[in-house]
């Protein structure tokens, strides 16, 4: 039985906006049971309509309505103002950690989800910049919404490609009763059981 439980997200406060990209150490969880579970990073364009995320799925995947028992890597956008599409892409090892980015370093509004430095997906929206966000987040009360980001660094539009450390982490949204952000650094936190 699905039953909508929510998820966390935390952002980077600093240049509010003017984000073109966000990387992560990402860890990839296990298979628990048949719900949704999804641990992604994002952008959100500046007006909050379109937004670009890479992330990975386990479980039922709304997006190609499969369900997976391995983490399977997934991208999920939406043109500013517009429709929502996603991709389901390829299994990743699970309980062990995974660098993931997306960025648009160029400002061209073309988004590069990148998995250990390997290019996995290629974005086309019509943004190219906004708010970064990490997200832990399940769709069902048997499985576990914990997740773990460390590593964070965002690019901004006043640097180009270069790669900043986050500073300025805050809780951006949380909808999920059981679970809560927990900061263990500046450039790390995790979502985890109360």
């Amino acid at each position: 039985m699905r039953i909508r439980t929510g998820n966390v997200e935390v952002s980077q406060g600093t240049h509010q906006g003017q984000h073109q990209g966000l990387k992560a150490e990402v860890w990839f969880g296990s298979y628990n049971d048949d719900c949704n579970r999804i641990t992604s990073i994002n952008v959100l364009s500046s007006s909050g309509n379109g937004f670009v995320e890479f992330g990975w799925v386990l479980g039922y995947s709304s997006c190609d309505d499969n369900l997976y028992t391995t983490p399977r890597t997934f991208t999920w956008w939406k043109q500013d103002g517009g429709s929502s599409n996603c991709r389901v892409l390829t299994a990743a090892t699970a309980d062990l950690y995974h660098n993931l980015s997306i960025a648009d370093g160029d400002s061209d509004t073309t988004w590069l989800a990148k998995k250990n430095g390997s290019l996995y997906d290629t974005i086309n929206v019509n943004f190219d910049r906004g708010d970064v966000a990490t997200n832990g987040e399940r769709d069902c009360t048997c499985d576990t919404a914990y997740a773990h980001f460390k590593e964070l660094e965002f690019q901004k539009v006043a640097t180009g490609a270069t790669w900043l450390a986050w500073n300025d982490p805050y809780l951006f949204f949380d909808s999920d009763d059981n679970f809560h952000w927990v900061k263990d650094s500046d450039t790390e936190h995790e979502v985890v059981h109360d």
